[in-house]
Parts: C-alpha cells; structure tokens; sequence
C-alpha cells in the first residue's frame, strides 16, 4: 500500500493495534462488617511491636535472603528492559571523524597535507501503529509486577522472622510456668512421701502425686522440642545457625508491644 498525502501517515501512526488493557476492579469492602476502627488508624509496622531486638532480626533476615536479591536483581532487569524499550521513541544520533596528515619530499622540499572529516547521521523510526509505545507500556508493567514480587518476598520474610521469634518468646513463657509447676508439684510429692510414710495416706495417692510429677515433666520436655523447633526455624530465617542467633537472655513476651490493626 502506497501513501502519498503526509496527512494521512500521520493518522496511522496515531492508531494502535494493541487491544486496551481491561484491568479488574477489586471488589473488596472499604470497612469490614464488625469494624469500628477510627479515623486515626494507621497501618501496622513491625517497628509498632517495641522490640528492637525483633526490628534487627528482620533487617538482617532482608540483608541475608537470597530470595529478596534474586527479586532486587529482577526488577534492575526489568528496569533496562524499560529503557531499551523507551529507547525506540527517540531518534538515533550517531557522530564519527576521522583526520589524516601526510607529508612528503621532493627536491628537497618538505610538504605536510592535513586533512580531516566528520559525519552526523540522525534516524528516526517513525512508530507506525503505536509499535515502540505499546513495548515500553508492556516493560513497564513488567517493571511494576517485579517491583511488587520484591515487595511480596520482602513481606514474606518479615512476617515469619515476626512469627517466629514471637512463638519462641512464647514457648519460654509457657516453660517458665511449667517449670514453677513442676518444682510444687515435686514438693507436694515430697510431703505426700512423709504422709505415706506415716500411714496418713494411701498408696494410691502416692502414686497419684507421682503420676502428676511426671506428666509435668513430659511437657516440659514436648514445650522445649517445640521452643527448639522455632529457635531453630527463626535462624534459618535469619540467615544464621542456632548458635549464633542474637537473641538477648532477658527476652520476654511482656516485652511485646500490641499493635494497632487498622481495618480500613
């Protein structure tokens, strides 16, 4: 097809061929049905917990995390891909110079000749059907969707390092009552002993007490596989081993501070 009339070359380089994105609308309520949330809600941070111990391990978890580099590193791909595609928007300017000098003799006479050129060269690709424009509107949602992966990863991350270390803080309080209970119930043991031993009881009492001690025992232990289990996760998390793990002696689950959920 042959075009002569400028006129209407420009009216086909205004068209598009590429059909118009239908973006879905999120039907999600603005309040949720038992809100009552006030106008000063604020979104929830991990700093909101008062735990600097907490803040640091989920820093050094962001720092460690393959996965947040790998995602890091796809959305400074993506950023290229976003300039190499803007690239053809714009025209191409290309310069080159060369110079030469030549001298020569004859009959004793010493001449020098100099010479040198240059040459700018300008092209443009005239974006016939929107072609360059629709490639960088695509290299840019791509930008944005990698952009929310790292986002994704990074919340990911931070909620299990928040997860854990709020699960092990409450398998030591929860080890803490168990053994103040075993330390009375063994007392109460030691004088149900003398009072069987002095006939004021029975046997089966006896037995009873001892039964009681030990089942205190076995979940003491079940509570301390349980802590391990999430010491162990949390500096997986983390990015270290169980033994290098930063957590304070003194830690504490009153420590925590209860976070205001904003609903809206």
């Amino acid at each position: 097809m042959k075009i002569s009339h400028p006129f209407a070359l420009l009216l086909l380089c205004a068209c598009s061929l590429a059909p118009d994105a239908d973006v879905p609308t999120d039907r999600v309520p603005d309040n949720w049905r038992t809100a009552t949330v006030s106008d000063s809600a604020k979104s929830t941070q991990w700093s909101d917990f008062g735990s600097a111990e907490l803040d640091q391990l989920i820093a050094t978890a962001l720092a460690n995390n393959t996965d947040i580099s790998a995602a890091l590193a796809r959305v400074e791909q993506a950023r290229a891909s976003t300039d190499i595609a803007g690239a053809g928007l714009y025209p191409q300017v290309e310069a080159t110079g060369s110079a030469d000098r030549q001298r020569s003799s004859r009959a004793g006479l010493h001449t020098t000749d100099n010479s040198s050129s240059a040459t700018l060269s300008v092209a443009y690709e005239v974006d016939l059907w929107q072609r360059n424009r629709n490639l960088l509107d695509s290299a840019m949602w791509q930008l944005r969707a990698t952009e929310y992966d790292k986002e994704a990863v990074s919340l990911l991350v931070s909620s299990e390092v928040a997860r854990l270390y709020s699960g092990v803080l409450a398998f030591d309080a929860r080890l803490s009552v168990a053994e103040k209970n075993l330390t009375n119930a063994r007392d109460v043991l030691r004088i149900t002993e003398l009072r069987h031993k002095e006939g004021a009881i029975s046997g089966l009492e006896r037995a009873q007490q001892r039964t009681s001690v030990s089942n205190t025992e076995a979940t003491i232990a079940a509570l301390r596989n349980q802590r391990d289990l999430f010491f162990n996760q949390l500096a997986l998390v983390v990015g270290t081993t169980p033994a290098q793990l930063p957590l304070r002696a003194d830690r504490s689950l009153d420590a925590l501070t209860l976070p205001h959920v904003a609903l809206t």
